[in-house]
């Protein structure tokens, strides 16, 4: 294992000095959330209301959304999607599983930092969430939503690393129409169950943190396991060639 880590590390260093700027437009990204997020609460006193939308897309789409021009997916041959760098660096010889390995990790230096920074920060600088949270409560929850981004964001890895897909205009029209669920069911949510989804993991969190954190680290595990393998899978059904 540490041999393979310090390959996906020599594949990536390249790649994160490509990645100055955008990991600078990361942490804009994530510092003005912070700020939005401290505003709000400050507005709303206890209450962490229709911030749901927003967290999703910090913790799922975040991460990917100011990755580097040349570091982006792109269509490569008639229905295989992937970064151009990881197509070139799989003739080298090497594994399969290093290329993988070093976009997990690209993608946690994308996330994991700026999280823990925007957690950190209102923590230190809201009344309202120190209120709310003692310091274990507020680690148990901000666990469950770093550990989300990791099993549910870790699904764009295949994406970069190589996935054959056939896009018509059914699949983009199907696509489209479960995206609009998603945000229909996360904004129905809090009219249903009372709280919205973050106003329920805050809840979970005060009343069961040491048990929701270890369960919510048990899924972070098990989803990168499960992506790991899935996009190791996937590579071996593509030729580059």
């Amino acid at each position: 294992m540490q041999k393979d880590l310090k390959l996906a590390f020599q594949l990536l260093i390249p790649e994160l000095r490509i990645s100055w700027f955008n990991f600078i437009l990361l942490f804009l990204y994530y510092s003005l959330f912070t700020y939005l997020f401290h505003t709000g609460l400050e507005a709303q006193q206890t209450r962490f209301e229709n911030l749901d939308i927003f967290f999703f897309l910090l913790f799922i789409f975040g991460p990917i959304s100011f990755r580097a021009k040349v570091l982006q997916n792109k269509k490569i041959g008639d229905i295989t999607w992937a970064s151009p760098t990881n197509a070139m660096k799989l003739h080298l010889p090497i594994p399969k599983k290093i290329i993988v390995l070093k976009e997990m990790i690209f993608y946690m230096l994308s996330s994991i930092p700026y999280q823990l920074y925007m957690f950190t920060i209102l923590y230190l600088t809201s009344p309202e969430v120190k209120n709310i949270f003692s310091i274990d409560t507020y680690l148990a929850f901000a666990i469950i939503w770093i550990s989300f981004g990791l099993y549910a964001g870790f699904c764009a890895i295949p994406v970069y690393t190589g996935i054959r897909a056939k896009y018509s205009a059914m699949a983009h029209i199907l696509s489209y129409l479960l995206l609009a669920a998603i945000v229909v069911l996360i904004l129905v949510f809090p009219f249903t169950f009372t709280y919205g989804i973050v106003e329920w993991t805050a809840i979970i969190a005060m009343k069961w943190p040491l048990l929701t954190a270890c369960l919510s680290l048990i899924a972070a595990i098990i989803g990168v396991s499960y992506w790991k393998n899935k996009s190791i899978s996937y590579l071996k059904k593509i030729d580059f060639l």
